[in-house]
């Protein structure tokens, strides 16, 4: 309860202030034809989410302990989170922002974290070395896009964000995984925090590229 209340008031004291300095650096969502805002909205959900679950988790464990210990999603996360702020502000090649995610699903898959089999489901059981690399890779890559894909609609990011971490907060009581727990814990009480600006009207933001790409990262390895 402390970690999703603190994940939750710092999200809630950070995002004011990124709201403003959006506006000053240009990192806002524009409006235009397929778009129903009419006025220019701050795209700092993403940042406001990834700084306050790491300063969370900072008061708990020391921040080298987070690195070592998750170094491969904390790796991921960091990269999709530059990607996404420059990305937010200049509109990086969809080509290029597909490679960036493939060599992290490659690299994620290299570490260790795969599927390695299908438990029976369409009656397929353990998979060779080269269908676990291929699915994995296509599963990542995946579920990266189609988070993004969400930020487009109010409070769907967020939502579903928070109903993953909230199924793999309950999955990791069940599987005794404490230091998962709490990074889950910390995320939903972020997103949490991350609706109320979101839903709101007068001080409304968007995740941007910057939230949907990391945390669909994460949702895919975890």
């Amino acid at each position: 309860i402390i970690i999703l209340l603190t994940a939750f008031l710092l999200t809630l004291l950070f995002i004011p202030v990124l709201r403003k300095a959006a506006v000053y650096f240009g990192l806002v969502d524009k409006p235009g034809q397929r778009k129903i805002h009419i006025k220019p909205i701050p795209l700092v959900g993403g940042l406001g989410i990834y700084f306050a679950v790491t300063l969370t988790l900072a008061f708990i464990w020391p921040v080298h302990a987070i690195i070592l210990n998750f170094k491969n999603p904390f790796i991921a996360t960091t990269i999709l989170l530059i990607m996404g702020v420059i990305d937010d502000r200049f509109d990086l090649n969809a080509l290029l922002k597909l490679s960036v995610q493939l060599l992290l699903a490659h690299y994620t898959f290299m570490q260790g974290i795969k599927i390695e089999s299908l438990h029976g489901l369409f009656g397929i059981f353990d998979l060779s070395g080269d269908f676990q690399y291929i699915l994995t890779i296509i599963i990542i890559a995946g579920v990266i896009n189609a988070f993004n894909l969400m930020d487009g609609i109010d409070g769907l990011a967020g939502g579903i964000g928070i109903t993953g971490f909230g199924i793999f907060s309950y999955l990791a009581v069940l599987t005794n995984q404490t230091q998962l727990l709490l990074i889950f814990i910390a995320l939903t009480g972020a997103l949490l925090a991350f609706l109320y600006f979101n839903l709101s009207q007068k001080q409304k933001i968007f995740m941007g590229d910057a939230g949907s790409l990391p945390i669909g990262g994460l949702l895919a390895i975890a």
